[in-house]
């Protein structure tokens, strides 16, 4: 899907209805009814996605009920109407007859592993910055790192699978080697792609190249204004560097995201940075706390109850100043559903290791970026036994930094294949102002 403006308008939010790209995606626990351009989906039980490719096939509800009163002998055949009221029952698919019946419904996934709908991929462990809250330690590249060819090989694993959307990360992802060629090569292969960066290392052929690809967009990490950002970033100049990018992203057409982590030290740069970012052209400005791990783990970088109540004032405030720029609450995976589809791919699905994997440079999988146990070795174990059941429940008695990994809880009817969530998931509330 061509990107022709960094600023989407309305109509843009929320895929057209002939840009939708529907597909099942089989699960053990019954299956996802998924939109693969926004990463928007719906949880079904086995009957659900039943219906679901019944109505694909046939393009009517009154043919979808005959049939499956007939195999089911309940309802009354003749009486289709039950099909309609189902549908509309269900919060997340009233649009069904709309925007599904006699569409094609690709099958993806698998009904014995937790195949994944996005994966992040850690091209190297490098970084041409040292950020004082890295959750990933990176500087220097792991002593064996994939190549190129290995990262190719991994792309077409996981999109054969049904991966849906890859974000290229690191490190820095943008020093790896040979990265023009795995971003093109993404784009290729999968429905959306998010490459996270620092802005340094852009020049002008990348910028190209990201244009013409049309389906990548790009998220600048900047930390507050370029005093505190430069003093976190370890960089005099990385702020100048990184709002440059910007401006020259946003110029080219490319949709850019920027992401603030928030700390002590910045957490009064919310409301000016928001300015300098909707000067620039930038699209999306979210905001995130700091993990204590990695690097980030020696230091306390923990927000007090009047820093976050300050921070949510601050975000109001630069929604209500901000004249193309979309200011996103918390990035917190209870984020509502109508701001997943309007942002696009999903950054957390709150279900690592079932809906997400973290594949580092070495090959390693694990269910998330801030986890260090793994699941396997992406070219040396099978997708299937990556996402094997058994093999996801063995690592969330393990796991030591993912909470959100320790608190997903499979119900024996598999109508709602997930239940359980953090306190850390749920939705911010804004504090008065």
């Amino acid at each position: 899907m061509p990107v022709t403006s960094n600023r989407r308008s309305e109509a843009d939010d929320v895929a057209r209805d002939d840009e939708h790209s529907w597909a099942l995606h089989l699960q053990p626990c019954g299956a996802l009814l998924i939109e693969r351009t926004t990463m928007f989906y719906a949880r079904l039980s086995g009957r659900g996605a039943e219906l679901a490719l019944h109505l694909a096939s046939t393009g009517s509800t009154a043919r979808t009920g005959q049939i499956l009163s007939r195999v089911y002998a309940e309802p009354d055949p003749d009486s289709p109407d039950w099909i309609a009221s189902m549908l509309k029952a269900h919060p997340a698919t009233q649009d069904w007859e709309q925007l599904i019946a006699g569409r094609p419904l690709p099958v993806t996934g698998s009904p014995d592993a937790y195949v994944p709908l996005q994966c992040s991929l850690q091209l190297t462990n490098a970084c041409n910055l040292r950020c004082s809250f890295c959750y990933a330690s990176s500087g220097r590249p792991f002593p064996s790192e994939l190549g190129v060819d290995d990262w190719l090989r991994v792309m077409q694993r996981l999109a054969t699978a049904g991966v849906a959307a890859v974000t290229l990360t690191g490190g820095e992802p943008t020093i790896a080697r040979g990265f023009d060629q795995i971003l093109a090569t993404a784009s290729a292969l999968f429905t959306s792609v998010d490459v996270f960066t620092n802005g340094m290392t852009w020049p002008e052929d990348r910028i190209a190249l990201v244009r013409a690809l049309g389906n990548v967009r790009c998220q600048v990490s900047v930390d507050g204004l370029a005093p505190r950002h430069d003093h976190l970033r370890g960089r005099r100049g990385s702020y100048a560097a990184a709002l440059c990018t910007i401006e020259r992203l946003a110029a080219a057409g490319v949709t850019v995201v920027v992401s603030m982590t928030v700390g002590p030290d910045n957490a009064g740069d919310v409301v000016p940075l928001a300015r300098e970012l909707d000067a620039a052209g930038a699209a999306y400005f979210r905001v995130g706390t700091i993990v204590s791990v990695g690097r980030g783990g020696d230091r306390d970088f923990g927000l007090s109850d009047e820093h976050l109540e300050d921070v949510d004032c601050q975000l109001q405030r630069a929604r209500d100043a901000a004249t193309g720029l979309k200011v996103q609450g918390w990035d917190a995976c209870g984020d509502p559903v109508d701001e997943l589809r309007e942002i696009g791919p999903a950054f957390d699905f709150c279900l690592p290791g079932y809906l997400n994997w973290h594949i580092l440079a070495d090959g390693r999988v694990t269910p998330c970026q801030v986890e260090g146990e793994s699941l396997g070795h992406i070219l040396k174990d099978s997708v299937a036994d990556l996402g094997a059941p058994e093999r996801l429940m063995d690592l969330r008695g393990r796991a030591k930094a993912c909470e959100c990994l320790r608190h997903v809880e499979l119900p024996d009817d598999g109508d709602v294949p997930f239940t359980a969530r953090t306190e850390a998931c749920a939705p911010r509330k804004p504090a008065p102002c």
